[in-house]
């Protein structure tokens, strides 16, 4: 039997007939990003939890006040816009509509997505994927880079060096959105406090006219209410919800790094299986060659 015989009987023994016919290049599709409804969601049920809250309380009237929100909201803001330089704050504004708003792939799917790149890659060769580089850019740019590096035959440590690296930028450009998010949790109650003097102050300055009164203490406690919920109940858990997603980023990015390598190395998909189920937790485990 020729050499050429022996390489697709070998390729025909590592992949199953099955799972050769089903995982075809033309039916292979990027991750799609889709709308987060669950951060949506939560927003919506905590404004309806407030306003029957303050429904039932009385007059919602009394609970809103022009300056107190300026003081606690435009106040935050600019801390916040103080805080950073203007490069850093697009970047973060960026980093927070891509993660924060908008749903991921799981590590699960992104590792069944990469068993079918290797198979594909194994079965026809990386090269095949070049008539999809167009459309991997603009769905996947970190995949469709790593295939291209593999593509012009690149060494498997060049190849994990300039991934680390693009990991370590995005990994950067997360931090900041998170680091945003934090100072405005903090800026908030800030606000308030500085709020809520301000309201003493004037109060104490007119405790001759008693209508002065009770305006004064109105903004002493409306900012104090204000800076706790908007930094207590919208920025802390936004930037709670941030870092997991940078930590699912993290996988996501590695198990793309793992799955190059073992293209570059020319392993047998099964191992790279053992080597993507190894980064994964319990609960995200392929069993790739048993679903189908």
């Amino acid at each position: 039997m020729n050499a050429a015989g022996n390489k697709a009987n070998k390729t025909a023994a590592n992949i199953p007939g099955n799972i050769s016919r089903r995982v075809k290049l033309d039916n292979f599709r990027a991750p799609i990003r889709t709308v987060d409804y669950g951060v949506w969601i939560g927003l919506s049920f905590l404004l309806i939890v407030l306003a029957i809250a303050l429904t039932l309380s009385g007059s919602v009237a009394a609970f809103a006040d022009l300056r107190a929100f300026l003081i606690v909201v435009c106040g935050t803001i600019a801390i916040i816009g103080l805080s950073f330089t203007g490069k850093t704050l697009r970047h973060s504004l960026r980093s927070l509509k891509q993660h924060l708003f908008e749903k991921p792939e799981t590590p699960r799917a992104r590792a069944n997505n990469l068993m079918d790149v290797a198979i594909i890659a194994r079965r026809d060769g990386i090269l095949s994927f070049q008539k999809l580089q167009d459309r991997l850019r603009r769905q996947d740019p970190f995949l469709a880079h790593g295939i291209e590096m593999v593509s012009d035959g690149q060494s498997g440590a060049e190849v994990e060096r300039i991934l680390s690296q693009e990991i370590d930028v995005e990994v950067e450009r997360l931090q900041g959105g998170i680091a945003l998010l934090r100072r405005g949790a903090e800026a908030a109650p800030a606000m308030g406090l500085i709020g809520t003097l301000i309201g003493l102050v004037q109060m104490l300055s007119h405790l001759d006219d008693p209508s002065s009164i009770g305006p004064s203490m109105a903004i002493a406690l409306l900012t104090t209410f204000y800076g706790a919920l908007l930094g207590s109940a919208f920025f802390a858990p936004l930037a709670g919800k941030l870092e997991l997603q940078a930590q699912n980023l993290i996988l996501r990015m590695e198990l793309v790094t793992a799955a190059m390598l073992s293209i570059v190395a020319q392993e047998n998909p099964r191992r790279l299986e053992q080597i993507l189920n190894s980064k994964l937790p319990p609960s995200e485990r392929i069993n790739y060659f048993n679903e189908v």
